[in-house]
């Protein structure tokens, strides 16, 4: 994934999508952030869409009128390791093991880069 530089409310509106248990139209997103306009929604909706940020997940109403419902096409986490350079990400990753008092989520890391230390090997 290419990384993109999301405007405010872009973040704003994919982190309701992030945190949603199911998918929303432009309208579910009007009554959670009210201080935003429907046109403004639509839009920027419209261009995470083209980015390939979210996708159609189905037709739904809104009251009567068909509407089309979004969910993200991407986890958060992609698109956050994907905002991050290598070196970043590294650095993120060490100060969290280096921080961590959780020795189970400690061996859930340790599990992991094995794994993909065996993948890369054969």
């Amino acid at each position: 994934m290419k990384p993109l530089n999301l405007t405010k409310r872009e973040r704003q509106i994919m982190n309701i999508f992030w945190n949603a248990d199911k998918p929303l139209s432009a309208n579910d997103i009007a009554v959670q952030q009210q201080d935003l306009s429907k046109n403004t929604i639509q839009a920027v909706v419209r261009k995470l869409k083209n980015h390939d940020l979210l996708k159609v997940a189905d037709i739904g109403y809104s009251g009567t009128v068909l509407t089309r419902l979004y969910s993200p096409n991407v986890s958060q986490e992609d698109f956050l390791a994907a905002e991050l350079s290598e070196q970043s990400l590294l650095n993120l990753v060490s100060n969290f093991i280096e921080n961590s008092d959780d020795a189970e989520t400690l061996n859930d890391l340790e599990k992991i880069i094995k794994e993909r230390q065996d993948q890369l090997k054969g």
